[in-house]
């Protein structure tokens, strides 16, 4: 992934990177908590076999994840440009760590605190994620199970043509006098 090449913007004032900053690292937190109870949405919706329910729940996973998407690319702009003003010379943007120790004592503790909690929120993402992706592909393995189960009864009862049409077979016409 690359970073945006941020040599010719303003450095910019680090008080007021460090703050705008923890407002996109919090708001990165909130988007990964809705992320997450999404993802406990979906595993009851695959419990319950409910299709419309995990269709739902996939569209506002997505919108998170656009969202999260979103805030990622503003980060590292950011941490690109406070990387610049912190160290010139610097080739690469710094990691959050490394941004951390550079700013002092008590931005640098804050900014590493968020930092430690998005992470810990993005391992349980992913975590839960791959929890409700072996769910979903267990429930298509038993749907297509059934489909097939289905499928073969069918076809031995003779049910349906080679064409897949409802085969009709011999109508019997036949006639009852119930008055004798």
């Amino acid at each position: 992934m690359s970073v945006p090449d941020t040599r010719k913007r303003p450095t910019v004032d680090l008080n007021t990177a460090v703050q705008m900053l923890e407002r996109l690292l919090g708001a990165q937190i909130e988007e990964h908590q809705r992320l997450r109870t999404c993802i406990d949405r979906k595993r009851e919706a695959i419990r319950a076999a409910d299709i419309d329910a995990i269709t739902s729940v996939c569209g506002d996973e997505n919108a998170i994840i656009q969202r999260i998407g979103e805030l990622e690319k503003r980060r590292l702009e950011l941490v690109a440009r406070m990387t610049q003003a912190v160290a010139p010379k610097a080739a690469a943007p710094m990691t959050m760590s490394q941004l951390g120790a550079s700013l002092g004592e008590a931005p640098g503790a804050r900014l590493t605190a968020y930092a430690d909690q998005l992470k810990a929120l993005i391992n349980d993402v992913k975590r839960q994620s791959s929890i409700v992706r072996a769910a979903a592909e267990t429930l298509s393995n038993d749907m297509n199970g059934i489909v097939q189960t289905v499928h073969s009864a069918l076809t031995r009862a003779r049910v349906y043509s080679r064409r897949g049409q409802i085969n009709l077979g011999v109508q019997l016409e036949s006639s009852l006098d119930l008055k004798s």
